[in-house]
């Protein structure tokens, strides 16, 4: 069961909670904005900040904000009031697409736009890709839930897939919803997904976490 939740961003890309259960979302303007419980926005970083198109975004445990440009091709970090840390932790990147952190393993996850996921140690900086039995690949966002399962997000087939970390198996999550983008899971264990080209931000019912 798929819901609506916002409408009338400019192409939404990324979606993230905090701690607080507060949703997060990056679009094209530049911008990343806060998502009231009524659906009201209010901007957490502004354009001003510089990121060139803000493509995906993620907190670690202690509120950091990750955020992804695909324009820059760098990795940002800002603190929980949205200061910047370092704008330019890790750069390079071929537009990436999406961001997951692994606080646990102390490792990032991160997807480029040729639809390649890489896994990146957050205390070397070694990188390495993610090898996964399947002929699908991520075009857009990734997230982790608590089971240590891997989802990501196919736009070209319009579907979100599950990595079980236990089988080390891809599953199909989802279908069916127009060119799925970014992903992020609520306190609940419930998946919203992000949809730039209608710009609007859905609630699923059904996709959740599993052993």
């Amino acid at each position: 069961q798929v819901s609506t939740v916002l409408t009338g961003l400019v192409g939404a890309s990324g979606l993230a909670f905090n701690s607080k259960g507060i949703l997060h979302v990056s679009d094209n303007s530049d911008k990343i904005y806060q998502v009231a419980d009524d659906g009201s926005l209010s901007i957490f970083i502004d354009s001003t900040a510089g990121l060139d198109n803000p493509n995906a975004i993620a907190f670690d445990a202690n509120d950091n904000l990750y955020v992804l440009t695909c324009g820059g091709g760098n990795l940002a970090v800002f603190d929980p009031e949205g200061e910047l840390i370092n704008f330019e932790l890790a750069v390079g990147f071929e537009c990436p697409q999406a961001i997951v952190v692994d606080d646990n393993g102390g490792v990032l996850y991160i997807s480029d736009i040729e639809g390649n996921i890489y896994q990146i140690d957050m205390m070397s900086g070694d990188l390495s890709p993610i090898i996964i039995e399947t002929d699908t690949k991520t075009e857009g966002g990734l997230v982790l839930d608590n089971l240590g399962n891997l989802y990501y997000a196919q736009v070209s087939d319009d579907q979100v897939y599950r990595i079980n970390h236990a089988k080390r198996s891809v599953e199909i999550c989802l279908n069916g919803l127009a060119e799925p983008r970014g992903l992020a899971f609520d306190s609940r264990g419930i998946l919203y997904i992000s949809a730039p080209q209608s710009g609007r931000i859905y609630r699923a019912i059904g996709c959740q976490p599993q052993t």
